[in-house]
């Protein structure tokens, strides 16, 4: 605990030359120390010279709950949770707010309003050059619009105090902050999302209970690839139980840590589109949808919860097959939770613009069946490469944010994960934060506000650049879904002479900085979506018996070449986790590489008077932990991708492989193969696909290895797909009693058809 006399002494030595001091409670509780601390240090960092406020001089500020706050009604229990005032009483000033929250909203929110200091990311802030500071009386004062307001910001999430300082009150997915931000809006055990499996496991359950789990083609799926059947009256009791036990171990652990308990449970689906199809829920689903069975299950969870929890909120997710609203007038119970999630729309459109109209209903209509309306929405494409590829949703934050107000949206889950590569990710991510605080919030101004301090003189060339993309994206019709492909069609609303011209003002903005290093960093970090997106397109496919084209670079390939491999690289390596994420950087860089056909390759026997592209592991887009990229001298290119077995029951035999329409969201199984009789590397001919704009292939029944096949010498063409896989240990073989049960996949082809 820091006591009071510690800052005096503090301000005493330090800021003595200055004319204010900083003040807190005789025993500042740990937020209020924060706050206390973080003034402290930015003033000193700001003023140079008199801090003059209201003609006065000699200033006092008086921070947290302090006997001023307290003799002018504004301590933190007085004041509305999360509201925050800052407050002029001649030369002493009230910096306080409600909650945990609200001192440190008042301290950075005079920062950022009154001294321009802004925090961009966990690495980057701006403090204007120090210098004497005059401002007028304060009567400053507010309230985060939003009750729930958290970006998911990558694995680990990022700092703490980089939320609370941007009025976050959660941060991310997986971590709790401490007491000493005054801690977080949380979930509780047995996580965020996705927990129908952690509530009724397999293992507990499914030997004498299957009919708990979905009805699927004749069968019961249980595990994170299957579903509930919600139809089943004994799993609200189950979920009860379970949770009932997860609030008492959460309370137990907060009381422990200083910090408030969680207040949301998450009771939702499991992760894919496969509803139970028995009977029962068949008739419910085709008559009210899948929603209001949803619901029925939620409020009969509630009526045994919270009798005894009255204070938490149940929470579950609208997703998928679920999203659209209930065809009834079933409305949840008041501590239930709709998080809606934004699947279906063009993010790099309104949500105004009739090609969202779907979304937007949903959200009016869900209105009518909640109070407690949550939204899960997307600021990336989803598959990391692709999150790199410009696309101006900024344009639209204030039309969407004001939409979600006026549909009485009362939370918001922002994902904006793959900070590293993800399209101008310190600005969204400001304009986020801001706009999630006031969508009443002047968008222009804070659009402008971040430019000018971010990229100095380079701000006019960086917003035109963002206003080329966005006016492609209108004039060509661009579409950004929730899940863009990684493929050589992603983003062909940005096209060749759009790109050049995106180039030629990026320049522009280089020289506009003079040899700035800082600045030059930047903006090279703002063209890393073109920079990517012309990589991708410069691939052509690895192929074997084609003719293959010139040089596809349409900018200079140098200078390209040199941002990635250098400034990016140097760039990325200020994260956290900058390990991992200078290993997905080589492994995107490599992965072009080979793909450009730069490796030697000799045609396997069988295929050596055959027209084929081929697809090395380098190339394969692997899911989950039971992937490893590995060395393989046994297999033609001297890697593979090896999935262990026992990482999932969806391993098991039957081995599947199939073709996804990413358009239609339709599947097309190819082959099926019941048991394996042949050992090493062996060919299977797996099947025949038409590639359309956004294919791609899936091996295994858990879809974790994916190979996009969509480019522009495959697009609207028929192949039969070749793999050379290799199966080893006794799932695969039961003769063989020990070892390990790994699948190996090192070559796919796709062999030209004669019809």
């Amino acid at each position: 605990m820091i006591k009071a006399s510690v800052f005096a002494l503090f301000c005493t030595a330090v800021l003595f030359a200055q004319n204010y001091k900083i003040v807190g409670p005789a025993e500042p509780k740990p937020h209020e120390a924060t706050a206390i601390k973080d003034l402290t240090e930015y003033l000193a960092k700001r003023v140079k010279g008199d801090l003059t406020i209201g003609g006065s001089k000699n200033i006092t500020f008086y921070v947290g709950d302090t006997q001023l706050a307290e003799n002018k009604g504004l301590t933190s229990k007085k004041l509305p949770n999360e509201q925050w005032v800052v407050k002029s009483f001649g030369d002493q000033i009230v910096v306080n707010g409600g909650g945990r929250h609200g001192a440190l909203y008042a301290t950075y929110h005079f920062l950022e309003d009154c001294c321009d200091i802004h925090w961009w990311s966990d690495n980057e802030e701006y403090v204007p050059a120090a210098s004497p500071l005059t401002l007028p009386a304060l009567d400053m004062n507010g309230k985060p619009y939003f009750f729930y307001r958290n970006i998911h910001r990558g694995g680990k999430s990022g700092l703490e105090i980089t939320a609370i300082r941007n009025r976050l009150n959660a941060n991310g997915a997986h971590v709790r902050s401490s007491a000493a931000v005054g801690g977080s809006i949380d979930y509780g055990r047995p996580d965020w999302t996705h927990t129908h499996a952690k509530y009724v496991p397999e293992a507990e359950f499914f030997k004498d209970h299957p009919e708990y789990y979905a009805l699927r083609n004749g069968l019961r799926t249980p595990g994170p690839r299957g579903q509930l059947c919600l139809a089943n009256p004994d799993l609200p009791a189950i979920f009860a139980e379970k949770l009932c036990k997860f609030i008492e171990q959460d309370r137990a652990d907060a009381a422990k840590n200083g910090v408030p308990y969680p207040i949301y449970y998450d009771v939702s689906m499991n992760d894919n589109r496969s509803p139970c199809t028995c009977p029962k829920c068949s008739e419910v689903a085709a008559k009210y949808g899948y929603s209001a069975q949803l619901i029925e299950f939620l409020n009969e969870l509630s009526k045994l919860v919270a009798p005894k929890y009255p204070d938490i909120y149940i929470c579950a997710l609208a997703y998928h097959y679920s999203d659209a609203p209930p065809k009834n007038d079933i409305k949840t119970e008041k501590n239930v939770v709709i998080r809606l999630c934004d699947t279906t729309t063009n993010q790099a459109l309104s949500i105004l613009h009739p090609e969202n109209a779907k979304f937007k209903s949903y959200v009016e209509e869900w209105k009518k069946h909640t109070d407690n309306l949550s939204i899960w929405d997307y600021a990336v494409a989803y598959k990391e490469e692709s999150s790199a590829y410009p696309f101006a949703s900024e344009f639209y934050y204030g039309d969407l944010y004001k939409f979600y107000r006026d549909n009485n949206v009362t939370g918001i889950f922002w994902e904006h994960e793959y900070e590293f590569i993800t399209d101008m990710y310190e600005y969204k991510f400001f304009l986020e934060c801001k706009m999630m605080e006031d969508p009443d919030a002047d968008l222009a101004k804070l659009q402008n506000i971040f430019m000018t301090r971010y990229y100095g003189a380079a701000a006019p060339f960086v917003l035109q650049y963002r206003r080329i993309i966005d006016k492609a994206c209108r004039d060509n019709k661009g579409s950004v879904p929730f899940a863009c492909p990684l493929k050589y069609t992603a983003f062909d609303f940005i096209t060749p002479s759009v790109i050049r011209e995106l180039d030629a003002v990026m320049d522009r903005a280089e020289a506009a900085v003079n040899g700035d290093a800082l600045l030059i960093s930047r903006i090279r970090r703002a063209r890393l979506g073109i920079d990517l997106l012309v990589l991708k397109r410069s691939i052509r496919l690895n192929s074997y018996g084609i003719e293959s084209k010139g040089d596809p670079f349409i900018i200079d390939k140098t200078k390209l070449l040199k941002r990635l491999t250098i400034d990016w690289r140097k760039w990325a390596g200020q994260f956290y986790d900058g390990k991992y994420c200078l290993g997905r950087i080589d492994a995107i860089l490599n992965s072009a590489e080979d793909q450009s056909g730069l490796k030697p390759f000799t045609a396997p026997k069988e295929f050596k008077d055959k027209r084929f592209f081929y697809f090395r592991p380098e190339a394969f887009v692997l899911f989950g932990g039971d992937l490893k990229l590995v060395d393989d001298a046994e297999g033609i290119t001297g890697k593979a991708a090896r999935v262990n077995g026992k990482g999932s029951h969806y391993y098991k035999l039957p081995f599947e492989m199939g073709c996804y329409d990413n358009d239609t969201r339709r599947t097309a199984p190819l082959f099926k193969m019941d048991t394996i009789d042949k050992t090493g590397y062996n060919w299977y001919k797996l099947g025949r696909v038409n590639v359309k704009k956004r294919s791609d292939l899936y091996f295994n029944r858990a879809w974790t290895i994916q190979i996009p096949i969509s480019f522009e010498e495959t697009v609207g063409n028929t192949y039969d797909v070749w793999a050379s896989l290799k199966f080893t240990g006794p799932m695969y073989h039961p003769d063989e009693k020990a070892g390990d049960s790994f699948m190996y996949l090192d070559l796919v082809i796709l062999e030209e058809t004669k019809d």
